[in-house]
């Protein structure tokens, strides 16, 4: 692949990405942390409208303002207080955040319900995840793995945590598990 392909992949890569996480979705589409809302993709073809040709099933459509994408599992699943204990000899998403003196670079265990998953966003698997602990900006955390996992599914994460995580082109991560161990329960 020649470096102009390499680079227009990357940077549809990022599209994707950023479309996932915008917070202010149209009606029909719904954030899928801070709404009662559920939202879903199409996999009807889309079309290029730069070309005129017809992308793959299940494509997003190029120049949509929408946040549809092929990779996301998105629901409007909002996980109550209480409702996802603490492993034992772990921490919670909010201690994720507010411990960061303590847990920078060190590898942590996390227990919580996947409320986003979006798949093979630049070589690997994104994922969100909640446990009912935390408020707004400490109360979902972000995990990226090689394996699958499915909205919904309590998973228990186990990881190296990073804070001000940057990986260019506008996205910085307050905190972040990256490469984790993912064990479905």
């Amino acid at each position: 692949m020649d470096s102009n392909k390499l680079l227009l992949a990357l940077l549809f890569a990022f599209a994707i990405l950023l479309a996932s996480c915008k917070k202010d979705f149209k009606v029909e589409q719904a954030d899928p942390i801070n709404s009662n809302q559920v939202s879903s993709t199409s996999a009807s073809p889309a079309q290029d409208t730069t070309n005129g040709g017809e992308l793959p099933p299940g494509h997003p459509s190029i120049g949509n303002s929408g946040a549809t994408d092929m990779h996301a599992q998105n629901t409007a699943t909002k996980v109550e207080a209480g409702s996802i204990p603490r492993i034992e000899g772990g921490q919670t998403v909010e201690e994720a955040y507010t411990l960061q003196a303590t847990l920078a670079g060190k590898e942590i265990k996390i227990r919580g319900k996947v409320v986003k998953f979006n798949g093979q966003i630049m070589g690997t698997n994104w994922i969100h995840i909640q446990d009912g602990s935390g408020k707004e900006g400490t109360n979902d955390l972000i995990v990226t793995a090689g394996q699958e996992v499915k909205v919904g599914q309590t998973i228990i994460v186990t990881g190296k945590i990073t804070y001000g995580k940057d990986i260019g082109s506008g996205y910085k991560f307050d905190a972040i598990i990256e490469n984790a161990k993912i064990t479905i329960e």
